[in-house]
């Protein structure tokens, strides 16, 4: 009775978790080491990847790598990543390691802990966020994701598949090479020219005089 019981509250406790809204990215601005300000809100339309981290984390610097190469991979096609230092890092150590490591994403500096208490809040480092297209969160991960390629494969289905050039298929062949087959057009070829007219009636037994001037003809005969 009591694992029936125990069996309903958790298929109830589920139907719950499935019907909530998901989860949305605090409408939150970020303030990066050059200066600039950073909008959640401008980023809307992007598959957005937040992570939390610190120079003094060993694995924030260890993962580091890979958030580069999944940065280069998917930038072109609507990717954004935002690396959020915590506020008890040092913000000297933070613009050096982010020159000397050459990061190609913007790197933001949370000095009152505003940003981590944002996001739920964000108490370990690292703490990598995916945000989606339309503000959602698709997942969070606290550590090291456990798979980077099921990271890579998750980004992959939230951007706009890109549009490959078009083939050309058999038919399209098919009519280009009757288009080569098929022999140019015969010129029609041009009528006589008038002194070529004239040579013709000469053989035929004509003159070039007018008709009616027989007269003519005969004087010269007569002379």
């Amino acid at each position: 009775m009591l694992a029936l019981l125990a069996l309903l509250a958790g298929a109830g406790f589920l139907g719950w978790r499935f019907w909530l809204p998901p989860e949305r990215a605090p409408a939150v601005t970020y303030a990066l080491i050059d200066g600039q300000r950073l909008s959640q809100a401008s980023l809307r339309g992007k598959v957005v990847l937040v992570n939390f981290w610190a120079t003094s984390c060993v694995i924030c610097v260890r993962e580091m790598p890979s958030l580069i190469r999944l940065h280069q991979q998917f930038a072109h096609r609507g990717f954004e990543t935002v690396a959020v230092a915590m506020a008890y890092d040092r913000p000297d150590f933070v613009l050096h390691f982010a020159r000397t490591q050459a990061l190609p994403f913007p790197v933001a500096l949370d000095l009152q802990g505003t940003l981590a208490q944002a996001y739920a809040p964000v108490v370990v480092t690292p703490t990598t966020i995916l945000i989606g297209p339309e503000g959602e969160v698709i997942r969070r991960w606290v550590g090291e994701p456990a798979s980077w390629p099921a990271l890579e494969s998750l980004i992959e289905s939230n951007l706009t598949p890109t549009r490959s050039p078009r083939q050309h298929g058999p038919a399209d062949r098919r009519d280009s090479s009757n288009e080569r087959a098929r022999p140019p057009p015969r010129a029609e070829s041009p009528g006589p020219s008038l002194p070529a007219q004239t040579a013709r009636r000469s053989l035929d037994g004509h003159s070039g005089a007018p008709a009616g001037d027989g007269r003519w003809a005969r004087g010269i005969g007569q002379s």
